[in-house]
């Protein structure tokens, strides 16, 4: 086929031709999300290492809920890489779902951490306790969040909110596996308005992040 065959003039085309050039492919989103586990892994260990650990819970509770709260971090960050491919977009339900998913999750592990609990911060420290948790978790959370962006950002982000989002929202629910081992206060008003509350606060951060870089790369 010609230039005049296929409409494309021939100076464009050999343009195009002359700036192709070979490029790693990506890994599956799902491999690719495995690199986070590490981090969040040295992030529990570093929250460990600076504050210490609750001893108001038993081990299987503690350590088994962070770590599901790990895994399914994890599956979002898969999420958040699938939909940088351009043919593997996440449909509505799945969208919702997911993010319904991982705050369900959240709450839910709030709340059997009270069941087995029941502790409470001092009246006279409760403002203290937040604001200490809400910042920590946040904090914690960042590093998640930056590395999750940089998989990210050798993909196509189309859909940066959502790809923020989702990020964010993993990003927090690391951030809360970790937090929550050193943090021992079970009440639910302390944990949904603090812990919880940073893991949207990333979720936030999350799509204002990817929407900057997709706005600075003349993606969106």
């Amino acid at each position: 086929m010609n230039s005049s065959e296929s409409g494309v003039p021939t100076g464009l085309r050999e343009r195009v031709f002359a700036d192709l050039r070979p490029v790693r492919p990506l890994a599956e989103p799902w491999k690719r999300a495995l690199a986070i586990a590490p981090l969040g892994l040295a992030l529990v260990a570093v929250v460990h290492a600076r504050y210490g650990t609750r001893a108001d819970l038993g081990a299987g509770m503690l350590w088994g809920l962070s770590l599901l709260q790990m895994a399914v971090a994890v599956g979002m960050v898969v999420a958040a890489l699938r939909e940088v491919i351009p043919d593997r977009a996440l449909s509505v339900p799945t969208q919702v779902a997911l993010f319904a998913a991982g705050f369900a999750l959240a709450i839910g592990v709030t709340y059997l951490a009270w069941h087995a609990s029941g502790t409470t911060a001092p009246a006279h420290l409760r403002y203290l306790f937040w604001k200490s948790c809400f910042a920590g978790t946040i904090e914690v959370g960042l590093p998640a969040l930056l590395a999750i962006l940089v998989l990210a950002a050798r993909g196509v982000m189309w859909r940066p909110g959502l790809v923020g989002g989702l990020g964010g929202l993993g990003a927090g629910l690391i951030a809360d596996a970790s937090w929550r081992t050193f943090c021992n206060v079970a009440e639910p008003t302390h944990v949904l308005s603090a812990h919880v509350a940073g893991i949207v606060a990333l979720a936030i951060i999350g799509v204002v992040a990817a929407k900057a870089y997709a706005w600075l790369a003349g993606i969106r």
